[in-house]
């Protein structure tokens, strides 16, 4: 049964400390088990848990931070990873996840 259950246990534990890499690399590495249970559409759904785990984690650490420095920490890999940490922070916002402002002037 540990067995199991260890590809689950590893990414709750992704998801209750927003490491979106982790959370990348579990489900890569046991997608075969989450496709052979039909839970990979549940798996990623969660994506939007961790980003909201990881801004919540940020946002009560920094008082100001860069969308640099978040885009880091949220470990974002894309080309433009500066704008995907403003899309995702400024959705948050609007959507009551996280109380906080984007000064655009200063990044």
């Amino acid at each position: 049964m540990e067995k199991a259950l260890r590809p689950y246990f590893e990414l709750t534990n992704a998801v209750w400390i927003g490491d979106l890499e982790l959370f990348r690399n579990v489900a890569e590495k046991y997608s075969n088990s989450f496709n052979s249970d039909q839970t990979h559409k549940l798996i990623v759904r969660l994506w939007h848990n961790v980003l909201r785990t990881g801004l919540h984690i940020i946002r009560i650490s920094s008082s100001r931070i860069a969308l640099t420095d978040v885009a880091k920490k949220l470990r974002l890999d894309s080309v433009n990873s500066v704008a995907d940490a403003e899309s995702i922070v400024s959705k948050a916002i609007q959507d009551g996840a996280i109380d906080a402002t984007i000064d655009y002037a200063n990044g």
